[in-house]
């Protein structure tokens, strides 16, 4: 009897120990990474190894570029879908950098490619800037006409260009639509690629007429308050797979 204990003691303790090594937390697979705004930095035809494509900074007019603002359910790392009044984020797949952080880094690379009158300049520079430019996007998502369907992605976005003192040059709202070629990730990232190239391209070319031609501000400004208007949303973000 004796020898019966010990025996299934010992089986309880090993089943302890292997118990152990075993994780009881669920396994899933890594997300995959995207990123988008890289290729808009090029003109089709853009120059090669890197070299830029845009004049040199000389003679240039300084603009500073503000805080762009995301929806709050954009914001993030998450690839918004949208069908109909629901939301949700492409299960598996994730931007490789919060889409503001993207989007802001996108408007830099494609001014110094293809501003020809002004460029960005820091912060710091804005009492000698020409003009200040603020953008709050109102809407970045794949929008489906039904589950299941090939997604149009929807880029959208209200630009503000003002003086250093806050006097209003022009504003006014920027859109592109572009159907994406299948319901595929890869094919929906492409679509939002093309999709930041267009209104990047539009962004600038306004940019570059309107500041050299407005007149110049009385006094600069020797500092900016920093503005936000942030859009956010109650709704409920899901996942869904692709």
């Amino acid at each position: 009897m004796r020898k019966s204990l010990l025996a299934v003691l010992a089986l309880v303790a090993a089943s302890a120990t292997l118990g152990g090594c075993v994780s009881l937390l669920p396994k899933t697979a890594p997300a995959q990474l995207y990123r988008f705004g890289a290729e808009s930095a090029l003109p089709s035809g853009g120059a090669p190894n890197g070299t830029s494509v845009g004049p040199s900074g000389a003679g240039k007019i300084g603009v500073v570029l503000g805080h762009v603002e995301f929806p709050r359910a954009s914001t993030s790392d998450g690839i918004l879908t949208v069908t109909g009044d629901q939301t949700a984020y492409i299960a598996g797949a994730r931007w490789v950098a919060p889409a503001r952080q993207q989007f802001q880094e996108a408007v830099e690379r494609a001014f110094d490619a293809r501003a020809k009158g002004v460029q960005i300049v820091d912060v710091g520079d804005v009492g000698s800037a020409g003009a200040v430019l603020r953008m709050d996007i109102l809407s970045f998502e794949a929008r489906y006409p039904a589950p299941g369907a090939k997604p149009t992605i929807v880029v959208a976005l209200a630009a503000r260009l003002t003086r250093s003192d806050g006097r209003v040059l022009d504003q006014r709202e920027f859109s592109a639509s572009i159907p994406a070629e299948g319901d595929r990730v890869s094919l929906i990232v492409k679509a939002f690629n093309q999709a930041v190239a267009k209104i990047l391209a539009d962004i600038v070319v306004w940019t570059d007429q309107e500041v050299p031609s407005a007149p110049a501000a009385d006094a600069p400004s020797p500092a900016m308050t920093a503005t936000t208007s942030t859009t956010s949303t109650s709704q409920t973000v899901t996942e869904v797979q692709h």
